[in-house]
């Protein structure tokens, strides 16, 4: 009987030590999720909220249709440069998608501007539109290149910087109800870091970096975890007393 009672205690012993292990893997393992989940602090990720600034629903509805009427690949500009489709997010070191601005007069001179910054000129196509796209270095420097078949251009570049943007296309409308008119086309964009890291200058490093909620929550979880494990071990050693085998010395 006695050896039957030590065997009981040593796989009690066992039990309650794998308890205690598992609690602390699991804890360990939460921490990692909570970490992958969040940028280091100061930092910008693909993930990161973006502001846009989107067009008015007056505007979405009069452009679409113009376009449809016109057959013109992209908005079209008019007097006192409202405001047209969000061009999106552009990547340092990235493009965006080529697009259209449209309703000049053909071959007529249609400049770009970036905050009031004038990054170059180019002419518009037969139909009156001008391609374009819209390139980010590294550094965050802007260039805008023209297509068509007048050739490719590169306006610029400028020094733009990471956030909100706004560029406005103008120049001579074309035939119909705004013939020599000036016209243009106001587009926001955003240039983001999309998934480069970088930290404050007191950072340290490019390591990942925690929150004091995140860690938090973490220890909260492994401290739960460990103490239900401890219960389970009391609780096995009163059974263990009520049916007459002596406590485990953990």
């Amino acid at each position: 009987m006695e050896r039957g009672s030590s065997a009981g205690v040593a796989v009690e012993r066992r039990r309650g030590l794998w308890i205690i292990a598992g609690a602390f893997v699991i804890a360990m393992a939460s921490m990692a999720v909570v970490a992958a989940q969040a940028p280091p602090s100061g930092a910008v990720s693909a993930r990161s909220a973006v502001v846009h600034l989107e067009p008015s629903t007056r505007t979405v509805i009069e452009t679409a249709a113009n376009v449809a009427t016109s057959g013109y690949p992209g908005p079209i500009a008019r007097p006192d440069i409202h405001p047209g489709p969000s061009v999106g997010t552009v990547c340092g070191g990235g493009s965006a998608a080529p697009n259209y601005v449209c309703g000049f007069m053909p071959g007529s001179q249609v400049t770009f501007e970036v905050d009031g910054v004038v990054v170059g000129t180019a002419r518009a196509e037969n139909n009156g539109c001008v391609g374009y796209t819209i390139h980010v270095s590294n550094d965050a420097s802007l260039t805008i290149e023209t297509f068509g078949s007048n050739g490719p251009k590169s306006l610029g570049p400028i020094p733009s910087g990471y956030g909100n943007h706004t560029m406005i296309v103008k120049g001579i409308g074309g035939p119909g109800p705004y013939r020599d008119k000036e016209v243009g086309l106001s587009e926001a964009f955003t240039i983001s870091q999309c998934g480069t890291t970088t930290t404050t200058p007191n950072g340290g490093g490019g390591g990942l970096a925690f929150t004091g909620a995140q860690i938090a929550a973490a220890s909260l979880i492994g401290a739960a975890l460990l103490v239900a494990g401890g219960i389970l071990v009391v609780t096995s050693r009163r059974r263990r007393r009520r049916q007459g085998a002596p406590p485990s010395q953990i």
